[in-house]
C-alpha cells in the first residue's frame, strides 16, 4: 500500500506518493484558496487520480485554513478536510483527522506534530 502526503497552502497544493516498492512521485500546483476554494475539492480529486492516490494511507499538512477567505483557524481546517475526505478514497482517515483536529481547535490545544497516538498517523 502507497502512502500519500498532502500540503494545501493559501497558494500551492502539493502532493507526494511513495509507493510500496519505494518509488516517489510528487505535485505541486499553484491553487488560490481565497479566491478559488469552490474548486478545491475538484483540483483534489485530480491530483489523486493523476499520482495513483487510490486507497493508500493519507496524510495532511495545511496552511490555507489562515486564508481571509475563513472567518477562523477551524472554519478553514473543516473546510479544507471535507474537501480532501470526499476528494479521496481515504473516508475513515480524513474523518480520524478532522475530529483530532477540531476537537483540539475548540479546546485551543495544539495538536502535537510529532504524536502518532494523536494524530492517527502514522498507520498500524
Amino acid at each position: 500500500m502507497s502512502s500519500i502526503g498532502w500540503d494545501i497552502g493559501g497558494v500551492n497544493v502539493k502532493v507526494a506518493r511513495i509507493a510500496a516498492d519505494g518509488a516517489v512521485q510528487a505535485m505541486t500546483v499553484p491553487f488560490s484558496i481565497e479566491h478559488d476554494g469552490d474548486r478545491l475539492q475538484g483540483l483534489l480529486e485530480r491530483l489523486g487520480r493523476e499520482i495513483g492516490a487510490g486507497d493508500g494511507h493519507h496524510a495532511v499538512t495545511m496552511t490555507a485554513e489562515l486564508s481571509q477567505r475563513f472567518r477562523s483557524k477551524a472554519e478553514g481546517v473543516a473546510f479544507v478536510l471535507d474537501a480532501l475526505g470526499r476528494a479521496s478514497q481515504a473516508r475513515r482517515f480524513m474523518c480520524s483527522i478532522l475530529l483530532a483536529a477540531l476537537g483540539h481547535l475548540r479546546r485551543r490545544d495544539p495538536v502535537p506534530s510529532r504524536s502518532p497516538h494523536r494524530t492517527g498517523w502514522p498507520p498500524p
